[in-house]
């Protein structure tokens, strides 16, 4: 019977392993499909070749001249950046478009060709030009609120060798405000043939699409298709999904976000229209341009709403890499609760929901948390041996950890406090290694020098003088000065600043568990220790630039270190009670999630507007000015709701607000006026503007008022 016996284990074994292989077989089946899927939904976003939205009507000539389109005249819609190709030679060319504006707008129409053409507005030649030699001839108007209808004609046919490049820039400043869009596309927006809205929904099932594939395609490659890790990191990424997705598409328009998503989709209309004109890349000069890239992409997948989704996306990512690293660190339950904690931190879950540099900073530094967390444990396994098994990865990983430093840098510049980081586990994994002194492996510099190599070359506005422009971002963040309100003063903060407004910004609880949880891991392990430790403490470094406002926004990443801490420390804590009750175990980490929790929900839908305890709450930091509050024009889309709702016909609607250009819109009959004799005034806590307008109006009631964590953050007069 013992033959009988084997043999059906190994038929057992059999089944097991074809089994086994099937499964694999299906999973690759599975990301080959996910692959597609994004391919199909990138693919859709650019052969409809939607570009800027400017409509292209093209027929064959009936006559010599193209003075009205026939009937027959087929539609596409095409960039407004684009060179005819040979193959549409003599064919009559129309464009047409409304430029839409939300107020008084300089606009300068810049027309390359060497054709005879006819700009119009609204109906009126503004801009003409007769058949010669290729030359720019430029136009400057000024648009009042509006729709404007725009139409550009080549006014002959076109031949072999006929050229035609459109621009159309605005004319205050680098930055695009004026025109903001109710969607994206109204930047120039199709009126006559405009196709479906582009929406979010696309946007996530591409990124959707590609972490099933990027899953499917690391399970297959295993051993086991029952990685824990991988499930785990799966079911943290599709929570923070739910949770950040629909909260980022509902959320207000806030301060800079939509200079970087209009940036990006400029970058990447310019790319995919082979438009490499050092002008059509001058947008958004001040900042580095790796995050506005990325929303560049969201936008072009889901306009406006495509954005906001992959900036929540990020921020999903962010939690789950967390996650990740503290199952490398430590255990699996404290990389969940490390996710969990800083998921209920108030004021990074309110970053993580605009479209800010913030969230694709905090996705590189989340990484390299991950990569480092990675190379010094491989570093610590077992013998030579043991260790040559690893080498393939661990040079990857070092690659990476010279790499992702630079990329963090050019996406936002706070991100140069990486840099160190790398370096200190470069260190640490020497002296793991009896090494002693600092190492850096030819790896990591040569990672380094390749993501300078890449960002470089990619780098929009750097064709025609590197240094120049390079210069013009360093200047952003050492000549400006800016002045907020702290301490019950209007002022430039010391360099104290970030500190306190990062313990003023984080509930209590937190931390104390990761101070808890930094004396812990010291005890277990002094180089994980002084990794995490460092990568809480190194984005306070800001502290030296001149740059310091925004409460907590420029040590963003700060939270990250400090959620592993915290998970730690309320870990350590659980299995002290454990040994009385093992039900007790996740008591003390349950404990500080509700109570950050309370705090962000009180603080929904602006959770930036939360302050701890210990500083008597937001009502008594805006009584004292201690901080600024609704720095980020938080409550106007309430305002703005609530004003469209009960204005009367034609009303005329003033916003006495330093936000005023980003807000929703008004009603289409009612009427955005500046100055005396309007019958509805909207003013904001920002600057603490509503304070500054009480005595003006004083014969106006107030009609509502938008409230957040106990404190009136916008509101509605009523001067009717």
């Amino acid at each position: 019977m013992p033959g009988a016996e084997t043999t059906s284990m190994l038929a057992r074994r059999r089944m097991q392993d074809l089994a086994s292989t099937r499964a694999r077989w299906a999973l690759w089946g599975v990301a080959i499909a996910s692959v597609l899927v994004a391919a199909a939904l990138l693919f859709e976003s650019i052969a409809p070749t939607r570009g800027r939205g400017i409509v292209q009507r093209s027929w064959r000539p009936r006559g010599e001249t193209c003075d009205a389109a026939p009937e027959d005249a087929t539609r596409e819609i095409v960039r407004d950046a684009v060179v005819l190709p040979r193959e549409r030679a003599r064919r009559c060319i129309t464009w047409s478009a409304a430029f839409v504006t939300r107020f008084r707008t300089p606009v300068r129409f810049e027309i390359e060709t060497n054709r005879a053409f006819v700009l119009r507005v609204e109906g009126a030649d503004v801009l003409h030009a007769s058949r010669g030699e290729t030359e720019v001839h430029a136009h400057e108007i000024v648009l009042a609120p509006g729709a404007h209808p725009i139409e550009l004609a080549l006014t002959e046919p076109t031949e072999p060798g006929a050229y035609l490049r459109v621009h159309t820039l605005l004319m205050n400043g680098a930055r695009p405000w004026g025109s903001r869009p109710v969607d994206l596309d109204e930047w120039h927006v199709s009126a006559s043939s405009d196709p479906a809205p582009r929406t979010a929904a696309r946007t996530i099932a591409f990124a959707l699409a590609l972490v099933v594939a990027l899953s499917a395609l690391v399970i297959a490659r295993r051993g086991s298709i029952r990685d824990a890790w991988l499930t785990d990191a799966l079911l943290v990424f599709a929570l923070m999904s739910i949770y950040f997705v629909p909260r980022a598409l509902a959320a207000g328009f806030s301060i800079d976000e939509l200079a970087y998503v209009k940036a990006g989709e400029t970058y990447v209309a310019n790319l995919l229209a082979g438009d490499f004109e050092t002008a059509a890349w001058r947008w958004n000069m001040e900042h580095p341009p790796v995050a506005k890239w990325v929303y560049g992409w969201g936008a072009l997948l889901g306009g406006w709403g495509g954005a906001r989704a992959t900036a929540a996306l990020c921020g999903a990512l962010v939690v789950t890499l967390i996650s990740i690293a503290g199952r490398i660190l430590v255990s699996r339950r404290v990389g969940l609760v490390a996710s969990a904690l800083l998921a209920c931190t108030p004021h990074f879950a309110g970053l993580m929901r605009t479209c800010t540099l913030e969230a694709v900073t905090c996705v590189i530094w989340a990484a390299l948390l991950v990569v480092l967390a990675l190379w010094m444990r491989d570093a610590g396994t077992g013998d030579h041996v043991a260790r040559r098994a690893h080498l393939p990865r661990e040079r990857a990983l070092r690659a990476l950890a010279g790499a992702l430093p630079i990329f963090g840098t050019l996406a936002r510049a706070t991100s140069v406090w990486s840099g160190p980081l790398s370096l200190l586990a470069a260190c640490l994994v020497s002296r793991r290694r009896g090494q002693g002194g600092l190492w850096i492996p030819w790896e990591t510099i040569a990672g380094a020098l390749v993501a300078v190599l890449i960002v470089y070359a990619g780098w929009p506005w750097l064709w025609s003088d590197p240094r120049e422009q390079f210069g013009h971002a360093v200047r952003h963040f050492t000549d400006y000065l800016p002045l907020e309100w702290y301490r019950g003063h209007l002022h430039h903060p010391g360099r104290g600043y970030f500190t306190h407004a990062f313990l003023a910004t984080t509930p209590e609880l937190h931390l104390i568990a990761g101070a808890l949880g930094a004396v812990v891991l010291a005890r277990r392990s002094p180089s994980y220790a002084l990794l995490v430790v460092a990568s809480f403490l190194l984005p306070f470094a800001q502290s030296l630039s001149h740059v310091r406002q925004d409460l907590s926004r420029y040590v963003v990443t700060a939270w990250l270190g400090l959620a592993l801490l915290a998970a730690i420390g309320t870990d350590a804590l659980g299995a002290l009670l454990a040994k009385r009750s093992e039900r007790a175990r996740l008591v003390p980490a349950v404990v500080v999630m509700l109570v950050a929790t309370f705090g962000l929900l009180r603080a929904e839908p602006y959770p930036r507007t939360y302050f701890a305890l210990w500083t008597g709450g937001a009502p008594h930091v805006a009584e004292t000015r201690a901080f600024e509050i609704a720095d980020w024009c938080e409550g106007l889309e309430d305002a703005t709701a609530y004003v469209n709702a009960h204005a009367g016909e034609g009303e005329r609607v003033e916003y006495r607000t330093s936000c005023r250009d980003l807000h929703d819109p008004l009603r289409d009959d009612l009427i955005e006026h500046r100055g005396a004799g309007a019958q509805w005034v909207i003013s904001q806590r920002f600057a603490y503007e509503l304070d500054q307008h009480e005595a003006a109006l004083a014969s106006c009631t107030i009609a509502h008022d938008t409230v957040s964590s106990g404190v009136v953050v916008a509101r509605v007069w009523d001067c009717r």
